[in-house]
């Protein structure tokens, strides 16, 4: 982390002053991993709070990129105020699964678990949840809002660039169900985010063989928190999915979890989320929610 480039630089789970302490001898080695490349200092202001006694500083690239100049953005993307949004999904609910289990556990091949996580009957063996409001919005922001931020909409450009990293865009959810909901809405060819990337004003046209092609190459991927610990895009959409009235959060709370889910964004962090439920889990996402109240 102590490097300018792209996978390794995220906030060090090394220096979190709540999940890992120090170990005695090892100071010369801390004190290097105490500055971010990764994300807009609007982005990791909340995690660097939370997570780290503010101990993670910003690097000067990250604080003088080009985009940072965006924010807030012209219409008709104004209410982008900032690089970080917490949008209150008021209207979504979480839905249970039929019997899958949860991927975001490490139960299904290929997805493994965060280090240092032990699994509870929660999201090791329950059924997996859901909130198709959620993964309908999630599915459109994330095919669009890369062209949004992209110098003239161009986003292979702001590639070749450098202005992009080479996962513009990428959806993160903490259950395994609505992985697989968003993945959904990009097959729907009559799904919101299948018609708003086919066509930007957003009206029903035939497709031809291009614009097929451009939906193909906005397609953003879809991942569970675990399996996208590590990468980064420049643009996050993050589901919370959980939407209910007793305020209940599962191991969406889970600080190891909300951790790196919310330092995987470079330019844009959106978070989807049910403000009432996630206030109402208090800790960590009520603080969250709060901050995105006190910003504005």
């Amino acid at each position: 982390a102590g490097g300018g480039g792209g996978g390794a630089s995220s906030l060090p789970s090394a220096t979190s002053a709540r999940l890992t302490s120090p170990a005695p001898g090892l100071r010369e080695w801390y004190t290097l991993l105490d500055t971010q490349y990764r994300m807009h200092p609007d982005i990791s202001a909340f995690p660097s709070a939370r997570f780290y006694a503010g101990a993670v500083r910003d690097a000067a690239a990250v604080r003088n990129r080009r985009l940072a100049r965006l924010f807030p953005m012209a219409p008709p993307n104004e209410w982008i105020r900032s690089p970080f949004l917490f949008v209150d999904v008021a209207s979504g609910r979480e839905e249970r699964a039929g019997t899958e289990r949860s991927a975001i556990a490490g139960t299904e091949p290929g997805i493994a678990p965060v280090p240092g996580i032990a699994l509870g009957p929660e999201n090791g063996a329950s059924l997996s949840l859901a909130n198709a409001a959620e993964a309908e919005l999630a599915a459109a922001l994330a095919a669009t809002l890369p062209r949004a931020l992209a110098p003239d909409g161009d986003v292979a450009s702001a590639q070749r660039d450098g202005t992009f990293c080479a996962t513009p865009a990428a959806i993160i959810a903490f259950y395994a169900e609505q992985v697989r909901r968003v993945r959904r809405e990009y097959d729907d060819e009559a799904s919101l985010a299948s018609r708003v990337v086919s066509n930007g004003d957003g009206e029903r046209h035939r497709e031809t063989s291009r614009d097929i092609g451009r939906v193909h190459r906005a397609r953003p991927g879809v991942h569970s928190v675990d399996s996208f610990q590590g990468s980064e895009a420049d643009v996050v959409v993050l589901s919370a999915v959980r939407a209910n009235e007793r305020g209940a959060a599962g191991f969406t709370a889970d600080a190891r979890r909300l951790n790196v889910a919310l330092t995987r964004a470079r330019q844009l962090c959106v978070v989807l989320g049910n403000a009432s439920t996630l206030s109402r889990s208090g800790g960590d996402l009520g603080a969250l929610v709060e901050e995105a109240r006190r910003r504005g």
